[in-house]
């Protein structure tokens, strides 16, 4: 799996593929999923059906209406170690009339409709994919996995998804600054710089705005040895861009919190960033 701690069933994956704004497939069409509402946790409850709902199943699958009676599930209750009271989950069971090596090559072939996580256990084959942050989503993540049990080979889904909003109009970066002052501050000490080309600077605003807000699942950030990448738009907008760990942005600006508001960032996202002002980053320095 990715970045974020999840709460992963003890499998062996086989291929793990780190999702991004790009990935392999896109997500289900908006249809699928409910617009914004004023009640977060029934938006995430009708989120999570809705992802339930769109996964692939081989012909012929029939819904059970309850999880079958004395099998242990062999995928986890929740995909992601969210806080209390974030996020919501749909599951799902089904028969399926193909064999037991069929119906979990069927599922090890997932991977060509978009879902990149595969993994195997003593007993069972899975797979499972993300949908990238959009749309006031943080979390969309389901797994499949097939198995047998009496005799009779079993299909069992998790779906999780995790509604964070949508981004305050105040957090987006006003267009026409003549220019950014860069600072980087780093353990070998702190570099200014300025830059003064406006489409270079709209490019750099238009990939902050376009980032959602941050998920509310719990993150490791392996090798985090500091760095950070303060770009300011001027009348009090500014983004930070950590060069190293976890590579988180936040914005800060009038009307937001004194501790600004944190986007779902990530090391291509901030490159990309830095890249649209004419920045590189080598280690834990961005150089023009």
């Amino acid at each position: 799996m990715r970045r974020l701690s999840r709460g992963l069933p003890p499998v062996l994956l086989l291929s793990t593929t780190v999702l991004v704004a790009a990935c392999a497939a896109p997500p289900p069409p908006a249809g699928h999923l409910p617009a914004a509402a004023p009640s977060a946790p029934s938006t995430e409850q009708r989120g999570a059906d809705a992802l339930l709902a769109s996964l692939p199943l081989p012909p012929g699958a029939r819904r059970l209406p309850t999880a079958p009676q004395g099998i242990e599930p062999k995928l986890p209750d929740r995909l992601v170690n969210l806080p209390s009271g974030h996020g919501s989950v749909a599951t799902g069971w089904w028969r399926s009339p193909l064999g037991l090596t069929a119906t979990q090559n069927w599922v090890s072939g997932l991977h060509r409709r978009g879902f990149p996580e595969s993994g195997t256990g003593p007993d069972f084959r899975m797979a499972g994919r993300e949908w990238p942050a959009a749309d006031g989503w943080g979390v969309r993540i389901a797994q499949i996995a097939a198995f047998a049990s009496g005799g009779t080979v079993y299909l069992e889904a998790v779906a999780e998804a995790e509604f964070v909003g949508r981004r305050p109009a105040a957090s987006l970066i006003p267009r026409g600054a003549a220019s950014v002052a860069v600072r980087t501050r780093t353990q070998q000490g702190t570099t200014s710089g300025r830059v003064t080309d406006p489409a270079r600077i709209g490019r750099a605003a238009d990939l902050l705005d376009a980032l959602p807000l941050h998920s509310g699942a719990s993150v490791s950030c392996p090798d985090d040895v500091g760095g950070v990448t303060e770009l300011d738009f001027g009348g009090g907008h500014r983004a930070e861009l950590q060069l190293s760990g976890c590579r988180a942005i936040s914005v800060f600006g009038p009307g937001l919190p004194a501790d600004g508001v944190q986007l779902a960032g990530g090391s291509d996202r901030s490159a990309a960033v830095l890249k649209a002002l004419g920045l590189s980053v080598t280690g834990t320095a961005a150089t023009r």
